[in-house]
């Protein structure tokens, strides 16, 4: 089943989409922050001095990292939602209905499949990423930036598994994408606030404080956070029966 829906995936073509996304936001986030101070001077200041602090390597993951945590996390969570909706026409959705009881098998390849196109894009761009880095800065940590590009692309997953468990209960990809990046926005807007900045697993999306000297420790709360909604996330969809499923294309979002 699993390579069944690796074809799907394939003939598709989303996969695509996914990686050009990665690899634009990459290219364009590094490029634009390691020149934004000739890009300002170019554009013109009336003969003002600009003063802007030296871009450096951690600048350039932390704009790659704010970039693909937005727009990517709600078009990701849009196509893998899309697509791990049941049936794309009368027949298969006759089959789910009829063929089988639980929808966690069924989900849980076409998740599986999702979740490695994701990974796979995602490398891609953080890969687009490191080579920049590699080819602007003579120095730089490369153990500590792998570690953050891991755990956002972590971070990445489980939410693209939550978006998905919404969707499968609300039969919209488009609102669980949309909720999704409203969480997101919530979180970034309340960050300040000393308690959700400690449990608020959203930060994990730009752990660019990895960049530094830090320990897991200080972010063991939110790591416990997104392992618990990972799990209701799962739990969620395993045990979604089928015959409880709005398996209805009736609308397109």
């Amino acid at each position: 089943m699993i390579r069944l829906e690796f074809l799907r995936w394939i003939r598709s073509k989303r996969y695509l989409i996914l990686i050009l996304i990665f690899s634009i936001f990459s290219l364009i986030s590094t490029l634009s922050s390691y020149y934004s101070k000739d890009i300002i001077e170019h554009l013109g200041t009336n003969g003002a001095q600009i003063i802007m602090p030296k871009v450096t390597w951690k600048d350039l993951i932390t704009s790659y990292l704010k970039s693909t945590s937005q727009i990517c996390v709600f078009v990701a969570v849009y196509i893998v939602s899309l697509y791990c909706r049941f049936g794309e026409n009368e027949s298969e959705k006759l089959f789910y209905k009829t063929r089988i009881r639980n929808s966690g098998r069924v989900l849980f390849s076409k998740l599986m499949v999702s979740v490695m196109i994701n990974l796979f894009a995602m490398f891609i761009g953080a890969l687009f990423t490191l080579y920049i880095i590699w080819t602007l800065f003579d120095n730089f940590d490369f153990e500590k930036t792998i570690v953050t590009f891991f755990i956002q692309m972590l971070t990445f997953t489980i939410l693209i598994i939550v978006g998905t468990s919404i969707s499968v209960y609300s039969n919209s990809p488009f609102f669980s994408a949309v909720i999704m990046e409203l969480f997101i926005l919530a979180s970034s807007i309340v960050q300040n606030i000393d308690v959700i900045q400690k449990w608020s697993p959203f930060n994990l999306l730009i752990p660019n404080d990895f960049l530094n000297e830090i320990s897991f420790e200080d972010y063991k709360k939110q790591f416990m956070v997104l392992f618990l909604i990972f799990i209701i996330s799962i739990l969620a969809i395993r045990f979604r029966p089928i015959n409880k499923l709005d398996i209805s294309f009736r609308r397109k979002l």
